[in-house]
């Protein structure tokens, strides 16, 4: 189409050119050749135009899309991300239900009381005050002026102990044991002696026996003024 197209355009020039030559001016010698090979040259480039415009318009209606294209590959897998702030913290959970009590175990077994062993024990001037001793063993022990008011001795084992000036005042000393311990100056002020042993004690007469329960359960200010051994 396009060789067709330009041997007509071809064609048509050199007719021009003719129909040109024969009315030429022949006042212009000079001129007269050069009208006709501008005008056409200048139809041919139109022309040509024309022909471009055709063949681009044709060939956009005509194209007709290729087949799409495979898949890529999957691409590499991105840098790990820096590390976020730390989050707040949560809200506290709800307290539970508190538990229903546990029975009681069941009572123990009662333990049993020990016993002070001190035989022959040194309590010399000593302040111990109402010490608790109930059942003690301190048989030959040597407690000169010591200080026990109100102390438990009940039951305690104080034979042949040495008592001289001991301040037994408000003592516990029912059933104790008191043969042969040594008694002078003892002060026994309102202490209670029910059921104690005095066999064999001494210096019996020079202790201080006032408002004293006797070993036999009577009053020492109803009975001379002293216990009898």
């Amino acid at each position: 189409m396009k060789k067709t197209v330009f041997m007509t355009a071809i064609i048509v020039g050199v007719v021009f050119f003719i129909n040109s030559t024969a009315i030429a001016d022949i006042k212009k010698p000079r001129r007269w050749w050069r009208r006709p090979f501008t005008q056409l040259w200048h139809a041919v480039v139109d022309l040509q135009h024309q022909i471009n415009h055709l063949e681009n318009a044709s060939t956009s209606q005509t194209s007709i899309p290729g087949p799409q294209g495979p898949k890529g590959d999957k691409g590499d897998t991105g840098a790990t991300g820096e590390k976020g702030d730390k989050g707040d913290p949560g809200v506290a959970g709800v307290q539970g239900i508190q538990g229903i009590q546990g029975i009681q175990g069941e009572t123990g077994d009662p333990g049993v009381t020990a016993t002070v062993l001190c035989p022959n024990c040194n309590f010399s001037g000593l302040n111990v005050g109402p010490i608790d001793l109930p059942g003690a063993f301190m048989a030959g022990a040597y407690m000169r002026k010591a200080e026990m008011a109100g102390a438990n001795l009940s039951g305690a084992d104080l034979s042949g102990a040495y008592l001289g000036e001991a301040i037994l005042s408000g003592a516990d000393l029912t059933g104790a044991n008191l043969s042969g311990a040594y008694l002078g100056g003892a002060d026994m002020t309102n202490a209670d002696l029910t059921g104690a042993d005095l066999t064999g004690a001494s210096a019996v007469a020079g202790a201080v026996w006032s408002n004293t329960v006797c070993p036999d359960g009577l009053n020492s200010n109803d009975n001379g003024g002293a216990c009898a051994p």
